[in-house]
């Protein structure tokens, strides 16, 4: 057998390539496009299976339940700020009836009724102010009690009872002053179902 020229085998290579290429077919798939494809199926099946509207409700469900939490806080925080009124409420009550006594004055004869039916006013007050968180009777009910031992002043002299009440007197209008009333949140609730959302449409 005569040996092959050079030209002869690179003949022979090139058709041996040629003939490899064409038996391969296309290139195979690589694992991670694979698992990729299968990933993103996946995804868009189970985008489209979500329920919005149900969604939609436990959104709505967590953000009142937050609300709720928050009104609780506040309510507790007010009660808390409102407590003192009470003490100087019935303090300046006490101070009104020791001075309307007359037993360091010697002014019992003066008719003191209508300041100690505001001071019973007053302490009522106090105590509703402190559930409800609204000051404002009580406000204006100190404020009549202040001009009322204004113009009832006793004169000169030591009136100890009458010092204590005209301070406890300003002492609660400050404290009155300083609660706010307190405004239950609106509810976030609608009577309304939950919007659909139509797919391929724009929300924003």
């Amino acid at each position: 057998m005569s040996e092959l020229t050079t030209d002869q085998l690179e003949a022979a290579r090139v058709a041996l390539a040629a003939e490899q290429a064409a038996n391969a077919g296309p290139p195979a798939e690589s694992q991670t496009d694979a698992e990729l494809g299968g990933a993103l199926a996946a995804a868009g099946a189970q985008a489209a299976d979500v329920d919005v509207n149900a969604l939609l409700a436990e959104l709505l469900s967590a953000q009142q339940a937050l609300q709720a939490q928050v009104n609780a806080l506040q309510a507790e925080k007010a009660q808390a700020k409102a407590e003192p009124v009470k003490t100087t409420a019935a303090a300046l009550k006490a101070a009104i009836l020791e001075h309307a006594s007359g037993k360091t004055t010697g002014n019992g004869a003066i008719d003191h009724s209508a300041l100690i039916s505001l001071a019973d006013d007053a302490v009522e007050a106090a105590g509703n102010a402190v559930e409800s968180g609204d000051a404002g009777p009580l406000a204006a009910i100190t404020a009549r009690i202040v001009r009322a031992l204004a113009k009832h002043h006793p004169g000169p002299g030591d009136h100890h009872w009458f010092r204590q009440a005209q301070s406890q007197a300003a002492d609660l209008q400050d404290q009155a002053e300083a609660i706010v009333p307190q405004r239950a949140a609106a509810a976030v609730t609608s009577d309304r179902a939950p919007a659909k959302v139509v797919e391929g449409s724009v929300v924003g």
